[in-house]
């Protein structure tokens, strides 16, 4: 019986439809593995669409007492025909590689909020039809806000994984390959063999051989600053700081070898601890070992215990993981007859210390925003002004086709302002519907910041343009108007001949000054009250100066009442007349306590129709139709000269009448 062989293949072709002769396959933390495999076709040629994107199994199977198996499981994702190879059959060339690969296909932009890494992961993968990893020990807070921006679903999940110090590998089985997700060591699963013996020289079945151990100098500090607007001052700064725990010697310069990152991203990561992950790199990359092995059973993502034996006798032992491993294979049995067995298999190991914590390098950072995107202002249905405590906003991205018109399409995002302070300073907010531009600091895509709004066809400038290209200015609509009419409006008009600042009011105006206020009219000035006017002075004068011209007031339905209620009243004329004309109704003058004194330097004449009285400084002249003088008591006629004529009667009565 013919012993089996060293590579076998399973494909939808079936049963001895292809011959594997070589195979190198690589393997790595972190990364999707791929399998190179040269194999022999029979008969006709095998198109492509037979094998791609097709679920394959490659077999290593090294004889032994007891042999031992690795099964290689992917999917086809190219197909190569070469030259014909042994026995003249047709040569092609696989690639397998993981159902995680298909994930570099698609590129998206999304956004996910209040996710943990586990959920935002599991849901990449589930839209393209693959089941949830295995996750080990895997603890995570939920993310706040996490962007996608440009990225291939696999680049983002490789790079979210990345951020938390979190490693992916794959268990293959002969069936097919599950995707597992480890962080600590201790989360990794034990290897089988679980033990093995390392050796300097050549590798056995049992052995590790050509044991190597690479060191290398690295960063012996860590240090990581970022700031957050919501938890921290302008002045203050989100510090973290890991020194090295490595038993290497410290460079005598303090700092000489510090990694010092800004943005540190714990603004953006409030439950990761980035400065330990980079840490943790710098430390994992220090010391690293090698070997090889014709155990196919080596797999990456499993723990080993290795004792190595010293070429001096010693030996020591530790606990290793495998991080990488590259597997080279031909076999060429029993296709050239008389040629014997002609198959080889040998495995390059990369091993770490589990003492330490692995952490997978940094090979997807975030990508940079590049310039300013355009988004529309959101809010919840029916709210015209959404806004918290900070003044942030919710804004809905061009590129977000999976977010909602509403308040949970976005973080809250900081709104930039001309000008702002502790002190005071200017303070716009956009609405919900507006078109803004949106910047991110240091290019980070979860750390969005509005800094101006822009004009479009549904939003057009509130001026009709270009008819009032020289009009500038500014209008707030009423809050939950449609109206473009209630608003309140400054508006600057700079057209020559015409320049103009309206301010309008929609309902109230408020002004206040603290001390004094000047204000200078060039021409005329006009105001006009619908309603009433009350002007009131608190603690000192009121002075009106008319330098030249008329001064006119005129009530046409009302009352003027003018009320001191103590002082004195004075109107001084210095030249000129005095009128008062009453057309209709009468004049009363009434003193309640003191005196009336009308005073003239020529006359003074109270005159109804033609009776009249005349003072003048000739004396006191009475005319009328009949005159009338009444005493109750005394009356006392008195004069150097009394002269009494009556033209036509006169006549004088009384009880006793004397005249002396």
């Amino acid at each position: 019986m013919q012993p089996p062989r060293l590579l076998t293949i399973r494909t939808p072709l079936g049963d001895g439809a292809l011959t594997v002769v070589k195979l190198s396959a690589t393997e790595e933390l972190g990364l999707p593995y791929a399998v190179e495999a040269e194999v022999l076709g029979i008969g006709a040629i095998v198109p492509p669409e037979k094998l791609l994107n097709q679920d394959v199994t490659i077999t290593v199977t090294q004889r032994g007492p007891s042999p031992f198996i690795r099964h290689f499981h992917g999917m086809v994702a190219e197909f190569r025909k070469l030259s014909p190879g042994p026995a003249n059959r047709m040569t092609y060339r696989l690639v397998l590689v993981p159902h995680l690969w298909r994930l570099g296909l698609r590129r998206n932009c999304r956004i996910w909020q209040d996710r943990t890494v586990k959920e935002i992961v599991t849901a990449v993968l589930k839209d393209h039809g693959l089941p949830e990893p295995s996750w080990n020990m895997v603890q995570a807070e939920a993310i706040p806000y996490c962007t996608q921006f440009n990225e291939t679903d696999l680049a983002f999940v490789s790079r979210l994984l990345e951020e938390h110090g979190l490693s992916y590998y794959f268990k293959h089985s002969a069936g097919g390959h599950e995707l597992c997700v480890a962080g600590a060591a201790a989360s990794f699963p034990q290897g089988d063999p679980p033990v093995v013996v390392a050796v300097h020289g050549d590798a056995s079945l049992d052995t590790y051989g050509q044991w190597r151990r690479l060191n290398r100098t690295r960063g012996f500090t860590t240090v990581l600053d970022d700031m957050d607007a919501e938890r921290s001052r302008p002045s203050e700064v989100l510090s973290k700081t890991r020194p090295t725990r490595t038993y290497v010697e410290e460079p005598s310069m303090p700092g000489a070898a510090e990694n010092y990152f800004w943005p540190g991203g714990m603004s953006t990561r409030p439950g990761l601890d980035p400065a330990e992950v980079s840490m943790s790199d710098q430390e994992a990359r220090s010391e690293e070992y090698g070997a090889a092995a014709l155990d196919p059973r080596h797999a990456v993502g499993t723990r080993v215990a290795v004792t190595v034996m010293h070429e001096d006798g010693s030996q020591k032992s530790n606990q290793f993981l495998i991080t990488a491993a590259r597997h080279e294979a031909v076999d060429n049995s029993g296709l050239v007859a008389g040629a014997g067995t002609l198959e080889s298999y040998r495995a390059n190991l990369a091993l770490a210390f589990t003492a330490r914590r692995w952490v997978p390098p940094p090979r997807h950072p975030r990508p940079a925003m590049p310039g300013m995107h355009s988004a529309k202002v959101t809010g919840p249905p029916g709210e015209k002004i959404h806004v918290d405590e900070f003044g942030r906003i919710k804004v809905k991205f061009r590129w977000d086709r999976w977010g909602k018109d509403d308040d949970t399409s976005s973080c809250w995002v900081r709104v930039m302002q001309s000008v702002a302070g502790s002190w005071g300073g200017a303070w716009y907010l956009p609405r919900v519907g507006d078109e803004v531009l949106v910047a991110f600091l240091d290019g980070d895509p979860d750390r969005p910041v509005v800094v101006g709004s822009v004009y479009g066809k549904d939003s057009p400038p509130p001026f009709k343009l270009p008819a009032n290209k020289t009009q500038t200015g500014y209008v707030t609509r009423s809050y939950k108007s449609d109206s473009a009419a209630d608003a309140n409006i400054l508006r600057f008009e700079d057209k020559k001949g015409s320049e103009e600042v309206l301010l309008h009011a929609q309902k109230d105006l408020t002004v206040e000054v603290e001390h004094d206020e000047e204000r200078k009219v060039g021409h005329d000035q006009t105001e006009v009250v619908q309603n009433a006017r009350t002007v009131t002075i608190k603690d000192s004068d009121d002075k009106l100066t008319l330098e030249k011209g008329n001064r006119e007031d005129t009530i046409k339905m009302g009352n003027d009442t003018l009320s001191i209620d103590m002082g004195n009243r004075s109107t001084t004329l210095k030249m000129g007349n005095d009128t008062t004309e009453l057309k209709m109704g009468n004049l009363s003058i009434k003193c309640d306590l003191g005196a009336v004194t009308i005073e003239a330097m020529q006359s003074i004449t109270l005159k109804v129709g033609q009776s009249s009285i005349v003072v003048d400084q000739m004396g006191v002249t009475v005319k009328g139709m009949i005159i009338q003088s009444e005493a109750q008591l005394l009356m006392k006629l008195k004069a150097l000269m009394l002269q009494d004529k009556a033209d036509a009667l006169a006549q004088i009565e009384g009880g006793i009448v004397m005249i002396n």
